[in-house]
C-alpha cells in the first residue's frame, strides 16, 4: 500500500469545459480546471460560500453521426470549497471553487465518465507513442 490512496470514485481529467451556473444570488459562466462524472473544479470572479446549491449547465464535448457536438448536461450541484487565489494578469479577486454533482441523471453521469475514460486513454496512447 502506498502512502497515499485516492479517494474519489471517479476519475478526474483536466480539461476547460463551459459552466453555467446559476445560485438565488447570481448567475455565472465559467471554464473547469478539471472534471469527473461526480463534481468539477473551476475558477470565479465571484465568492461563493460552502454549501451554496447550484443549477448547472455542464457543455461536454461529444460525437454525433460522426461529427463534433455538444451535449448539454443539466444537473445540481453543491459548492463543497471557495478558496481566494491570486492570479498574476487580473486585478479582479479569482475563487478556485470545488463543486459536488448533488442531482445529477444516471445517464448524464455516465456520459461524464466516458468522456473522461475516453480523454484519458487518448493521453495515454499519446504518450506511449513519445
Amino acid at each position: 500500500m502506498t502512502a497515499f490512496s485516492e479517494r474519489r470514485r471517479f476519475p478526474r481529467i483536466t480539461r476547460g469545459l463551459s459552466l453555467k451556473l446559476s445560485s438565488d444570488a447570481c448567475d455565472l459562466i465559467a471554464e473547469t480546471q478539471n472534471i469527473s462524472a461526480a463534481g468539477a473544479n473551476c475558477v470565479l470572479t465571484q465568492r461563493l460560500p460552502a454549501m451554496t446549491r447550484l443549477a448547472i449547465i455542464v457543455l461536454l464535448p461529444t460525437q454525433r453521426r460522426g461529427k463534433p457536438a455538444t451535449k448539454q448536461i443539466r444537473c445540481e450541484g453543491v459548492i463543497v470549497r471557495s478558496e481566494s487565489i491570486r492570479t498574476s494578469n487580473s486585478s479582479e479577486p479569482r475563487y478556485e471553487t470545488a463543486i459536488y454533482f448533488s442531482n445529477i441523471q444516471i445517464a448524464d453521469q455516465r456520459a461524464i465518465k466516458q468522456y473522461v475514460e475516453q480523454q484519458l486513454t487518448e493521453t495515454q496512447r499519446a504518450l506511449e507513442s513519445l
